[in-house]
Parts: C-alpha cells; structure tokens; sequence
C-alpha cells in the first residue's frame, strides 16, 4: 500500500506524532528527554518553525507545530536522526529508533488548533502517568507546564495560546487550565480526535479529506486543493527541465541586474531586493529550500527570510514567473 500522503503547503499548522520501532523505549531517563529537547529547540530556531505543543511519552513524542516555507521534514528528519544516532551509541545499539516515518496532519487554526494542543497535553493524564491535571500543572515533559509557568524563554510559543484564551496572560491561563480541566471528561471532540488517531496510526483513505486535514469542509477542500496544485506544479517543472539558473537569468531580467550580482550577498537595495525576488520565485516553483540556499550559499532559515520579504516585493512590482 502507498505512504499516506502529506501536505505540505507553507505556513500550515500540523500535527505530528513519531514513534520508535516495535514500541521501543524512547527515553531511558530524565537525561534522554532534556537532550532531546535541546535538539528540537535547535532545529525550531533553525527552520523559523513555531511550536504551541509538545509532549514526551514512554514510546512516541507529539508535537503541534506551524511551518514556515520549509516543509515539515526540513525539521523532523534530522531530529530524528540527532536523537537516533545519540540513543545507538549511548545504549550501544543498532538499527532504526523511529518506526517509519513520522505521522503528521495538517490543521485548522480556528477552534481545532485548541482542540488538539489539548489532546496533546492530556496524554500524560490518559497514560496514567499523572492522575490529575494539578500533577499535569508540574509534569516537566509536556508544553502544558511550560503554559503553566507563563515560560516564554524556551523553544515553545507561549503568547499566542493564552491570547486565544484571554485578554492578558492570567485570564488566559485560566480559561487555559478549565479548558484543559474540560477535556478529561469531554466527548465533543470525537468527532474531531478519531480521524488523528487514524493519522498516528498510519491510516488512509482517498475519499475522506478528514484523513489529511482537520478542519471545516471549506479549509479541508482548499488546503487539499492548493496541495494539488501545488504537486501538479512541481511535477511540470520537472518535467520541462526548469533549472535554478533558469530562475536565475528571470530574475535578473525582471529586477533589471546582472546575474552574478543576484549570487552575492549585498546591503545594496537593488541587489538585496533580487536575490529575494529569486528565493520567492524558487519556492513558488516548488524548489526544495535546501536547494535554493546551496545555489546562494546561505542558510534554508535565510532562504525562507528572504522568500517571505521578496512575496512582498514581487506582489508591490507585479512580478510573476515567466520563461
């Protein structure tokens, strides 16, 4: 059977879950978790990420995070691998820690984007491993203590969810925890939850958008559309042989420059001002961020910078792609 397909559109909010192979212990102690952590708050800072949810259990890890350009493996996959390869040599073993790849599910903001920071941050409850959710309040391996504790300081966004709860950050926390309270007896979001449990588990079916994107109909029709669009887009390009260097020589066209200057890096406004204009033509053709920033020499998190600022610019001088 074909992997379940995953959408990969800029600036969605997804849900994530990776689970090691044969539910093998992920952590072996407190020591595991923090290193962990460290590499997941280095490749969020890398890849410009935010993250409103985690938690870290027995076997798997959840994650609630919004990409930016970067598509979700640009951050998962060499997580993975640091985690892996520290785990085999520290307990001195071989072959794979994570069973597959990681599952993932993209996300409507409003209302779902509650619904499943809770689903996250209750799984400690509903493993056992806290009883209620004043032990949740101080548990250190879930996003949920980082709320908490109002911890603005780390890798988690902690603003942005209490001002979906509140005018200020006490009320926020309140309305927070009640909401949180809620959900242990809660059955509402059913509906909601059963179509995640089938994404962590892997499963799919072409014929329920549910399975791909959770949210309204409305967001669901035109997220799997511009996904379409997208992949029908990248595929053509391909297929007409469209190179970076093709870009290359557009840009200079359109900005008026020369293409050598395009590759060097400038404070000069004309210059800084194309190399942007490439990085938003590249991403809108589909080519990897990776890619792009080994044809400028600069950094994937510069190329997305560059990308989101040169949006900005082609759409104020109406420049669009054309060969």
């Amino acid at each position: 059977m074909p992997r379940k397909a995953r959408i990969n559109n800029p600036g969605l909010t997804h849900h994530i879950m990776a689970r090691t192979f044969n539910d093998l212990l992920l952590f072996g102690d407190n020591d595991d978790r923090n290193f962990y952590l460290s590499c997941l708050s280095r490749r969020i800072k890398e890849t410009g990420f935010i993250c409103y949810a985690w938690v870290l259990m027995d076997t798997h890890v959840h994650l609630l995070l919004r990409t930016t350009e970067q598509q979700l493996w640009h951050l998962m996959k060499p997580l993975n691998s640091d985690y892996a390869h520290y785990y085999n040599k520290r307990y001195q073993r071989r072959g794979p820690l994570f069973s597959d790849r990681f599952k993932s599910i993209a996300t409507q903001d409003q209302y779902y984007l509650e619904q499943i920071i809770r689903y996250i941050h209750l799984n400690p409850i509903r493993a056992g491993i806290c009883k209620t959710v004043n032990q949740l309040d101080h548990y250190p391996w879930s996003g949920h203590r980082m709320i908490m504790k109002n911890d603005t300081g780390g890798f988690q966004e902690i603003r942005q969810v209490l001002k979906r709860f509140g005018k200020n950050t006490e009320e926020g926390k309140k309305r927070y925890r009640e909401f949180i309270e809620e959900g242990i007896t809660t059955t509402l979001e059913e509906d909601l939850l059963s179509p995640l449990r089938a994404s962590n588990m892997g499963k799919q079916d072409k014929d329920t958008s549910g399975y791909w994107v959770i949210g309204d109909v409305e967001f669901q029709r035109s997220i799997l559309k511009k996904d379409a669009q997208n992949r029908i887009m990248l595929a053509q390009y391909k297929k007409q042989g469209i190179s970076l260097k093709d870009v290359l020589t557009v840009t200079a066209e359109e900005m008026g420059i020369d293409e050598q200057l395009i590759l060097h890096q400038s404070k000069r406004t004309p210059q800084a001002n194309a190399r942007m204009i490439f990085c938003y033509l590249a991403r809108e053709l589909g080519f990897p961020t990776r890619e792009t920033g080994d044809f400028l020499s600069i950094r994937q998190a510069a190329v997305s910078h560059a990308a989101r600022h040169g949006a900005v610019i082609a759409k104020k001088e109406n420049i669009k792609w054309k060969l």
